[in-house]
């Protein structure tokens, strides 16, 4: 079984602004950008990847390679960098879990890898080698965590984040965890 790892860490403070610009991404819309971070590098051996989606389906695993990503959380945006040697596909909704009674539950937000608040999130995006997604900044809030602020409520515990894959019609996409952090 091939196994992932995405490091997130926390530093800096709850803001309601992000950036992106800069490098390009493949096949989609989404700017990119390329900038120093520091953080882990997803490698083998490290981290268990899903093969059944959470809902128990038993569609047949995505045949296609997991990406090779970092993720790091810098300063509440969250930094999503293409360290592998072929373009990743990945759904532009990005998960947020957090650690309960019953082990780790997903967070209701809105939270997307698209490169302004004006941009709607984006179904899927390709992230070519090298190049790095900066979305705009996690408010630190469930519900509307990124860009608007009208029905969102602090979220405090052990927590990490998620990216999937996009994987083709009818198959289970790969599913990446960040490392959990406290908030």
């Amino acid at each position: 079984m091939r196994v992932l790892v995405l490091c997130a860490s926390l530093v800096g403070s709850v803001s309601c602004s992000g950036g992106c610009g800069g490098a390009p991404v493949a096949n989609d819309s989404t700017d990119t950008t390329r900038g120093e971070s520091s953080g882990s590098t997803t490698s083998p051996g490290t981290a268990s990847e899903a093969v059944a989606s959470s809902s128990g389906s038993s569609a047949p695993r995505d045949a296609s390679p997991p990406p090779r990503l970092e993720i790091v959380l810098q300063d509440d945006v969250l930094h999503v960098r293409n360290v592998g040697d072929a373009v990743a596909r990945l759904k532009g909704r990005v998960r947020l879990e957090q650690r309960g009674s019953n082990g780790w539950e997903d967070v209701a937000l809105e939270l997307g890898l698209r490169a302004s608040c004006e941009q709607a999130i984006p179904e899927c995006v390709s992230l070519v080698p090298g190049a790095e997604l900066l979305p705009p900044r996690w408010l630190g809030t469930r519900g509307d965590a990124q860009c608007a602020c009208e029905r969102c409520t602090a979220v405090t515990g052990e927590l990490r984040f998620v990216v999937e894959s996009c994987a083709p019609e009818g198959h289970t996409p790969h599913r990446i965890e960040g490392e959990p952090f406290r908030r």
